[in-house]
């Protein structure tokens, strides 16, 4: 700024750019302090430039959450014995170990309504005893005793 090459007009810098005017300056301190301020007051900024993905780009991308399978057994692997008195209204069913229990439908809660294959037993029973009970050998054999508990039912 002090040396005889002239002044340029503009200067790049990445990613700014300054536009300077051309001033003529009479070379004492105080008027090229005040064609420094004046220089800066005119330049002109531009903001850096823009990423090329936007803000929905940014946020985390929802996982993948597979629906659940409806298992239409469950097996007990605990047992569960109700201690608390059964209203008319619901029955709770008790659980032993290894009881097969085929499932009507599933409470978001985490209840079942279900019946107890062993004894026909119809009520509700925790899911958090039980495992899905699907063993390929014995599907054919289940079908058939679905067909006929609702022959009996019927």
């Amino acid at each position: 700024m002090f040396s005889d090459q002239p002044m340029r007009a503009s200067l790049q810098v990445a990613p700014l750019t300054i536009a300077k005017s051309r001033t003529e300056s009479s070379g004492d301190a105080s008027s090229t302090s005040e064609n420094d301020n004046t220089l800066y007051s005119q330049s002109q900024m531009t903001p850096p430039a823009t990423p090329n993905g936007s803000q929905e780009d940014l946020s985390p991308s929802p996982q993948y959450i597979p629906p659940q399978v409806f298992h239409n057994f469950l097996r007990a692997f605990y047992p569960f014995n109700p201690s608390y008195v059964m209203s008319d209204s619901s029955v709770t069913l008790p659980l032993n170990e290894g009881d097969v229990i085929l499932v009507h439908s599933i409470h978001t809660n985490g209840w079942a309504d279900g019946t107890l294959l062993i004894s026909g037993a119809r009520g509700w029973l925790p899911t958090n005893y039980c495992e899905a009970y699907e063993p390929d050998d014995m599907c054919n054999l289940l079908k058939a005793l679905l067909n006929f508990w609702d022959l009996l039912r019927s």
